[in-house]
């Protein structure tokens, strides 16, 4: 019975450090589907300004801009752990930062020039490779982190069928012992039962022996003195 409980608590215990595990790793996917969603949200504000020049089709540019914030620094408190992914990061907060500065300035040449700078094929260019620099750097991430989602998966199976094969383990050595333990149990009372035959055969043949003495009188007496038995012949 220890042992059960005390391999149900390590497997429990296991089990659960690898669900915090993947349910981490589903929230670092989160973040990062945030951060990119944010991103592209605030470049097609930005383009539909420069189309327009309406300051109402920039709210979603300024509104993503603050989440944005607000998904990266959560971003960076997840993967602190791991380095691999904190250099990544390092990549796409500099992305971020560059794709910001040219959506800054479409939005200012913009309100300086007017509907002539949406013309403007450099800007475009400079901003579409902004994006396309911070999406590969999302990309890179993400599959880091499916990478370790499959692994923690995997382990949550492993665990899983380490947990069930040490049940049946642990179920089939108690059933044994229980076996076991029958069965000598069993043998101790055969050996009991032998032992009083032999004995009630020992006193009946002890009886009969001195009952057949009829010339002598033989008088058995127990501790206190007391008369316990006599023959025949008494």
């Amino acid at each position: 019975l220890l042992l059960i409980a005390t391999t149900a608590w390590w497997n429990a215990v296991r089990y659960a450090n690898t669900l915090r595990r993947v349910d981490h790793t589903h929230e670092v996917l989160d973040q990062l589907e945030r951060v990119l969603t944010d991103t592209l949200s605030m470049q097609t504000s930005v383009r539909g300004f420069a189309l327009t020049g309406n300051d109402a089709v920039l709210k979603p540019y300024l509104e993503d801009d603050v989440q944005l914030d607000h998904a990266l620094r959560r971003l960076r408190e997840l993967i602190a752990d791991n380095p691999a992914q904190q250099q990544r990061l390092a990549r796409l907060e500099t992305a971020v930062a560059q794709a910001r500065v040219v959506m800054a300035e479409r939005v200012a040449a913009r309100r300086a020039r007017g509907l002539a700078s949406a013309g403007d094929t450099e800007a475009f260019l400079r901003g579409q490779t902004a994006v396309e620099q911070f999406r590969a750097v999302v990309t890179e991430m993400r599959d880091e982190e499916q990478r370790l989602l499959a692994d923690r998966l995997a382990r949550v199976r492993r665990v899983g069928q380490l947990t069930v094969l040490t049940i049946v383990a642990v179920v089939a050595l108690a059933g044994f012992s229980i076996l076991a333990g029958g069965s000598l149990l069993r043998r101790d009372f055969a050996r009991r039962v032998r032992a009083e035959n032999s004995l009630r055969e020992t006193e009946e043949r002890f009886r009969l022996l001195i009952n057949s003495v009829k010339d002598y009188a033989i008088i058995t007496l127990d501790p206190a003195g007391r008369v316990a038995s006599w023959n025949d012949g008494a």
